[in-house]
């Protein structure tokens, strides 16, 4: 988790995560783009659903890396011992 961590604290990351905010304010657009069509077109209001879902799915993403780049997520260790 350290090793996570540290990425996250690196540049490089702050480039993902701009990468990800882009990738969201896309699929936010193209969910509004295809509700106001589906005035017309009661099909695309399926499409605008599933773009709706992808950016909410990022935005689950960007906020589990914020998590863990604060300090505040753990990931469960599993110790195995052996007993006669």
């Amino acid at each position: 988790m350290l090793e996570i961590q540290n990425w996250l604290h690196q540049g490089q990351c702050g480039k993902l995560k701009k990468q990800i905010k882009g990738m969201i304010a896309f699929h936010q657009e193209a969910a509004s783009r295809l509700l106001i069509n589906s005035i017309s077109d009661p099909r695309k209001e399926a499409d605008a659903k599933v773009e709706a879902d992808k950016a909410s799915q990022l935005l689950n993403f960007l906020a589990i890396l914020t998590t863990i780049a604060a300090g505040d997520m753990e990931l469960p260790i599993t110790k195995i011992s052996i007993e006669q």
